[in-house]
């Protein structure tokens, strides 16, 4: 059973996803990636940070770029997103 504020009803299957051009689609997704990039980067001290805060992926290094796209890809993983390097 499922209860929604004092309201109760029958449990039902969920899927995943949304529908095409639902206008929903782009602002759940913003929030789940955000969350993604935020626990992926939390720990790491490459980035540009304003106000403490990682505002881009981007780095001085190779290395630190690496490690950037490491963690993200890590825990895009971890989140069952893959990353497509094809795509421009």
């Amino acid at each position: 059973m499922i209860r929604i504020n004092s309201l109760h009803c029958d449990a039902c299957q969920l899927g995943r996803g949304v529908r095409q051009s639902c206008p929903l689609s782009p602002l759940l997704f913003n929030i789940y990636i955000q969350q993604l990039i935020e626990e992926a980067l939390e720990n790491t001290e490459d980035g540009v940070k304003v106000n403490g805060l990682l505002d881009a992926m981007l780095s001085c290094s190779n290395a630190g770029l690496q490690r950037i796209i490491d963690a993200l890809n890590k825990t895009s993983n971890d989140y069952g997103i893959k990353i497509n390097i094809k795509k421009r």
